[in-house]
């Protein structure tokens, strides 16, 4: 799941860093292998901005 999110992430052109947490080095491993994923689908980013969208962005304070 963790991989998943950073790859979503990267995905975006505009971020140039993640600064992942990590509490045991083989989640560092993890983090790391996230960029080495193939980029997500353009259906699924649709779902996810649906969703984030109504589930998520009301919780965030801010311009984000």
């Amino acid at each position: 799941m963790a991989q998943m999110a950073l790859r979503w992430i990267l995905d975006y052109e505009a971020v140039t860093t993640i600064i992942p947490g990590a509490s045991r080095a083989s989640q560092i491993t993890s983090n790391v292998l996230s960029s080495d994923l193939a980029p997500l689908s353009p259906a699924l980013h649709d779902k996810l901005t649906k969703w984030y969208e109504a589930e998520v962005a009301k919780n965030i304070r801010g311009p984000y």
